[in-house]
């Protein structure tokens, strides 16, 4: 029996023993294992009350761990029994996938703000642009104020346009005349030549206007006394050769006549 109560006091021993190595190794707890061995109940509600307050730390733990796992998609964790460190694990997972989806919104928002720089230096290289073309248009005007000044135009007068050489407003004003006639070779001559110009007035200026002749223009020669080309239908001649002053054509097409000197030849433009 003597030995029996060695044996049971032995294991009450060892028992205070491992609590107190346990509450020294897990929560940093000092307790006398000789009051323990004691039966000291102070010493054991202390050890009680930090079990306790244990327990609500890791149920708070849990809970701000599933929390997390929640934000950052993670699954639902279960820390019963030995699942406490594959739960972990797996809201590791969970925060480093987090991580990276993070650093690809990082780049991506990087990758924005550069375009961003590059529209804001665009629209800056634009206005910088359209400054330019402001002061070129201040300049313009000033030169279209200084020309209508010099053609005697007030300042809001719309300026007249000169007209192109050889265009139809050219051309529909030409009138001239056959200086010369060849039955035998089958050619006229006219009095006009590259150098041939029409009067276009522009403000209180009057501008000449090259008529442009070429050959292979076609004109027509008529006959009367009127001063616009509304005389008497004669033929279509064809410029085959353009000089200086003077320029030789062939008839074309029906005549309703003879060909003379002094008839009038202009171009048919309505």
């Amino acid at each position: 029996m003597v030995q029996g109560v060695g044996t049971l006091v032995d294991r009450r021993n060892k028992i205070a023993q491992a609590i107190s190595k346990a509450a020294k190794d897990n929560f940093r707890m000092n307790i006398d294992d000789n009051k323990l061995r004691a039966a000291d109940g102070s010493v054991l509600n202390q050890f009680a009350q930090r079990l306790n307050q244990f327990v609500k730390e890791r149920s708070d733990l849990e809970r701000a761990l599933n929390e997390i796992s929640s934000q950052v998609g993670g699954p639902k964790l279960d820390f019963s029994g030995n699942n406490f460190q594959d739960s972990v694990n797996k809201i590791r997972q969970a925060v480093d996938a987090m991580k990276g989806k993070l650093a690809d919104a990082d780049r991506a928002v990087a990758t924005r703000n550069q375009e961003i720089q590059r529209q804001r230096n665009d629209i800056t290289g634009k206005v910088s642009e359209i400054d330019s073309l402001k002061k070129q248009l201040e300049e313009k005007n000033y030169q279209l104020d200084s020309l209508r000044t010099a053609l005697g135009l007030a300042g809001d007068a719309p300026l007249p346009m000169p007209w192109k050489p050889g265009s139809p407003e050219v051309r529909k004003r030409v009138v001239g005349r056959v200086s010369d006639v060849s039955d035998k070779y089958g050619y006229i001559a006219i009095n006009l030549g590259t150098e041939s110009t029409v009067d276009q007035q522009l403000g209180n200026k009057v501008g000449q206007i090259n008529v442009a002749l070429v050959p292979g223009l076609e004109m027509v020669v008529s006959r009367g006394e009127l001063e616009v080309p509304t005389s008497d239908y004669i033929t279509k001649v064809k410029l085959t050769k353009v000089e200086k002053d003077g320029s030789i054509a062939e008839p074309i097409g029906a005549a309703k006549g003879s060909v003379r000197v002094g008839d009038k030849v202009w171009f048919d433009i309505n």
